[in-house]
């Protein structure tokens, strides 16, 4: 039986829309790398835009197979060619992945504010993680 890597990265992952780059076991974990797929249009005048390169952005994840996971998004810059659009550049955003200057995923947030409400401890929520206690409280103080 052949396998499509491809489907079976996108089930792990659970996002449409996004594709798996990279993959990487470490002392700490599981290392994700995932990027949108397709290109954007401008929000303000609605053309094609141009890429000014990725930026990466190192996000605390849920855990899988027992083990902790860093989803690293490399997130595409771009820039409006048009003088006359205001929005110049922008940076690719994603809720189903997290908002804008999170530390923590979006499934990771609903994951870690599920099992503090069934009683578990910020601070144990946080080990699992394997992050600092301040962001997952910060999420479920939210």
């Amino acid at each position: 039986m052949a396998a499509d890597y491809r489907r079976v990265s996108r089930v792990l992952v659970g996002l449409v829309g996004v594709e798996v780059v990279d993959a990487e076991e470490t002392a700490g974990g599981l290392v994700v790398g995932v990027r949108l797929v397709g290109s954007p249009r401008c929000g303000g005048c609605g053309g094609g835009v141009l890429s000014k390169g990725w930026k990466r952005a190192r996000l605390v994840d849920q855990p899988c197979f027992g083990r902790a996971v860093i989803l690293e998004w490399f997130k595409r810059r771009w820039r409006c060619p048009d003088a006359g659009c205001g929005v110049g550049s922008f940076t690719e955003q994603d809720p189903r992945i997290a908002p804008p200057r999170a530390r923590l995923t979006s499934r990771a947030a609903r994951w870690a504010t599920q099992q503090v409400g069934q009683g578990r401890t910020v601070a144990g929520v946080a080990e699992e993680l394997g992050c600092d206690w301040h962001t997952v409280s910060k999420e479920v103080n939210r």
